[in-house]
């Protein structure tokens, strides 16, 4: 149910979504839809307090030696974690990422989430990454979204190549940039063809880019909902920047 811009849920459906969403409850008792939960919360709790992680060990600590490979080769990695509904998947990950940071491992955590209701949206899963790398949740104005992923996006490309690789990675976000000084712009937006490689071209230029900083985690959570374009794009980048800490 929605009023005046925002989202309220019943108390059944507010226990379906407490694992995933931010909720508000109000005054009066209702609840109100926030935002989606990144993989920094902390995991759920029983009676107030906290459930150990056990039985892990081996998952985790390959994680963390893949981690290292990446970083200290350095040299690209994927891992794929897969297991029934429940199994215990995202508590692996929040395990890792947080033993990664106790030890003081520095690194840049992007997270993308498939969807079944989003599965035929092209490139879904990297506009989700670049917008949160960008800290767009969507209710700005368009000129400030563009502006925010301008400026993210930006800060470690070549001066010379910044702005057409960010039209490009707006393309992906869908957040259009104007194409009157951009003619490799103008030209892609005539031609499917020309705009995936211009636009796969860009993603990996960004990720280029930001790798030679400091290491980049990506994670996809339900990846068996991701589109296959994002997949594909994901695939080109590990290839393309085997030797970076990606």
């Amino acid at each position: 149910q929605q009023h005046a811009g925002s989202i309220h849920v019943s108390d059944e459906i507010k226990r379906l979504l407490d694992a995933r969403f931010e909720i508000a409850v109000e005054p009066d008792g209702s609840a109100r839809l926030l935002s989606e939960k990144g993989l920094r919360e902390a995991p759920r709790t029983v009676l107030g307090k906290e459930i150990p992680c056990l039985g892990r060990e081996r998952e985790i600590g390959e994680l963390e030696s893949l981690f290292e490979a990446c970083v200290e080769e350095p040299q690209a990695q994927v891992s794929i974690l897969s297991g029934a509904a429940g199994c215990g998947k995202s508590r692996v990950v929040h395990e890792f990422l947080e033993r990664l940071r106790d030890s003081g491992k520095t690194f840049e955590l992007h997270i993308g989430r498939g969807d079944p209701m989003r599965v035929n949206v092209s490139l879904g899963l990297l506009a989700q990454i670049l917008r949160e790398a960008a800290g767009i949740n969507g209710t700005e104005p368009d000129e400030i979204q563009r502006k925010r992923l301008l400026a993210h996006a930006s800060r470690f490309l070549p001066a010379e190549k910044a702005a057409t690789t960010v039209a490009f990675l707006g393309e992906i976000a869908n957040l259009h940039f104007s194409d009157e000084d951009l003619p490799q712009l103008q030209a892609a937006r005539r031609d499917a063809r020309l705009m995936a490689d211009q636009t796969m071209a860009a993603w990996v230029d960004w990720l280029e880019a930001e790798s030679e900083h400091h290491p980049v985690f990506l994670l996809f959570e339900d990846l068996h909902w991701g589109d296959f374009a994002s997949v594909n794009y994901i695939d080109s980048a590990l290839r393309v920047l085997r030797k970076k800490p990606l």
